[in-house]
């Protein structure tokens, strides 16, 4: 398949969707440049599709993976992006370019420069040295070597935990109301609002604005912060 034919004339057609990206002919890390002629408007759809051919045009090039991987990651479209056999085509593609990716002298000798210049700590019972957040968090109070701390056990070894790097005993109830199980932690903030507690606190409507160009109505912290300065009905 002529990839490159089929690249060339979607940077041609051009798009009437109400959503556009601005997508960049030849990409920035080929040498491309952010002057007009050089960049194009596609819908979603087009834009990840560019980026597919890309890969498919230069699979040795990583930054080409990475930049589409990019555009299925923390977007409401991403959704509509993966939903399809590319998503997975892509994700393999990614983890490759991972495992292949290879530092340069001057980049690690970075790294390990920023390594050294965190603040550290070494322990005065067992001399162990690491960082002064993980030591402060971890070590100290449970170095076996510490005074009192003699054939100590850990409180949660093979405990399961509420979440990932938590200290909080994952421990277990179910709501009064409706008899939904989970961690008292989860309980805590859901029977309050149970639907069937008789007693039950509704939440406090949260302010609402109303937009001047365009009459549209949102919570008032989106408003002010994404919404009136960008609405397209604005005049100044």
């Amino acid at each position: 398949m002529n990839y490159h034919k089929i690249y060339e004339q979607l940077m041609t057609t051009g798009t009437d969707a109400e959503y556009k990206e601005k997508h960049h002919i030849v990409p920035k890390c080929m040498g491309g440049s952010d002057d007009p002629e050089n960049l194009v408007e596609l819908s979603a759809r087009q834009h990840f599709i560019a980026h597919l051919l890309l890969v498919k045009m230069y699979p040795g090039n990583h930054k080409l993976i990475y930049a589409a991987n990019m555009l299925t990651v923390g977007t409401s479209r991403s959704s509509a992006r993966t939903a399809n056999r590319r998503y997975g085509w892509l994700k393999e593609k990614a983890l490759e370019a991972q495992k292949q990716k290879e530092f340069s002298e001057e980049t690690r000798l970075r790294m390990r420069q920023a390594k050294l210049q965190q603040n550290r700590v070494t322990c005065p019972h067992c001399n162990t040295s690491g960082l002064i957040g993980n030591m402060n968090r971890w070590h100290f109070d449970n170095c076996k070597h510490k005074p009192g701390n003699e054939g100590k056990v850990n409180a949660f070894a093979g405990v399961m935990r509420a979440h990932k790097n938590s200290n909080v005993v994952s421990e277990r109830g179910s709501c009064p109301h409706c008899g939904t199980e989970s961690t008292v932690h989860y309980l805590n903030s859901h029977i309050p609002y149970c639907t069937q507690n008789p007693d039950r606190k509704t939440q406090k409507k949260r302010e609402q604005l109303t937009c001047p160009h365009c009459a549209k109505v949102g919570d008032a912290t989106n408003m002010k912060r994404w919404h009136f300065d960008n609405c397209k009905f604005k005049t100044s």
